[in-house]
């Protein structure tokens, strides 16, 4: 028995949310984005995630790369670099 399944669904579910929210040109500011990610795409990572706790490395990497790609589009931050993202994820919190 594997979770696998059920965090492919909800990485896919999760990431045509984040696409909808980075395809609206309504978002002015970083709040709005951060307010947009919270509201939109956060529910679907966390909802019931304490009765499927992702414990493989390949499932905990395709939720982060989600809320990794979130953080650089609030902060509008795309560089490639590994120091950015932790800058990246501090200044946003």
């Amino acid at each position: 028995m594997s979770w696998t399944p059920h965090v492919n669904k909800i990485a896919i579910k999760a990431s045509q949310s984040l696409g909808y929210v980075k395809r609206n040109p309504n978002w002015a500011g970083q709040d709005p984005m951060i307010a947009a990610y919270n509201t939109l795409v956060r529910p679907i990572l966390e909802n019931c995630s304490a009765a499927w706790n992702p414990y493989q490395q390949k499932d905990i990497f395709k939720i982060l790369a989600i809320q990794k790609r979130a953080a650089r589009f609030a902060a509008k931050d795309y560089n490639k670099i590994p120091e950015s993202m932790t800058s990246i994820l501090r200044n946003l919190q």
